[in-house]
């Protein structure tokens, strides 16, 4: 097999909603960088929540977080586009204003506020893991300069349709479920993350692998090479894919990686 560009989506893909990763995961990750291939991270996850030490001892080489916003190669950030005070905190008011609270994803650290959102385990589980990287949002406002995207997640009835409308100048809007959001800088998704990541590898884009479950990978499984879906993942994205593998539990990303082996063979 040629040298390849694998990229992987954290959620769902790698590490599951207690942040486990299945050791089969991590010894076809090892596989692959041992066979010489570059191994990188396409997260929707801002910088400032992709500090888990079991996934990044896995050694990758680069990271393309905020879904675009922020691309990294060996060590060395190309390109990171921030939001503007103005354009987040119109977001913010947009989103309280059709039913969601909002969680603005910082390089450094995520600006929350607990009681803004129902009771759920997710933000239970943010808060733990976050700690200090976790900052007030409303105490913030007009300090928010490291952060290049947002999540809403519902506290009343959802209307994602017109936040979409409502802010469609400035911010993509991907509804994973009408209850949850993620808003993206415009022209900015993890297609455009990936294909800054091959041109600093000069890797071409059909010798590009993606692994991936949600809504967000959509735009990685257009400009990849190679797409594969978690047989876990959204069916929307399962059927654009070239192959779907197993759950994240269930061997995936070690069983498609024997079916790459396999179509070089």
């Amino acid at each position: 097999m040629g040298r390849k560009a694998i990229f992987f989506d954290i959620d769902g893909t790698l590490m599951d909603e207690t942040s486990q990763i299945p050791d089969s995961a991590c010894r076809a990750i090892r596989e692959m960088k041992a066979a010489g291939h570059a191994v990188l991270i396409c997260s929707g996850r801002s910088k400032g929540y992709i500090f888990h030490e079991g996934l990044l001892s896995l050694g990758f080489d680069g990271i393309v977080s905020g879904a675009g916003a922020m691309v990294e190669v060996n060590g060395q950030t190309l390109f990171a586009r921030l939001a503007t005070q103005a354009s987040l905190l119109r977001a913010v008011e947009t989103g309280r204003a059709y039913g969601y609270a909002s969680l603005l994803e910082g390089n450094h650290c995520l600006y929350l506020d607990r009681d803004a959102f129902l009771p759920s385990p997710y933000i239970d589980k943010l808060f733990r893991e976050l700690g200090e990287r976790a900052r007030p949002l409303a105490e913030t406002v007009g300090q928010w300069r490291d952060v290049p995207k947002l999540s809403m997640i519902a506290v009343g009835e959802p209307h994602p349709e017109q936040v979409a409308t409502a802010l469609r100048d400035e911010w993509g809007v991907i509804v994973h479920i009408p209850e949850v959001l993620e808003l993206v800088p415009r022209g900015i998704d993890k297609g455009t993350g990936l294909l800054m990541a091959l041109r600093a590898l000069g890797i071409p884009k059909e010798d590009s692998v993606v692994f991936g479950d949600g809504a967000n990978d959509e735009a990685m499984f257009r400009e990849a090479g190679v797409s594969i879906a978690m047989g876990n993942g959204a069916p929307s994205l399962r059927s654009r894919a070239d192959y779907v593998t197993s759950g994240l539990w269930e061997d995936g990303v070690w069983r498609a990686w024997q079916w790459l082996k396999g179509q070089e063979a």
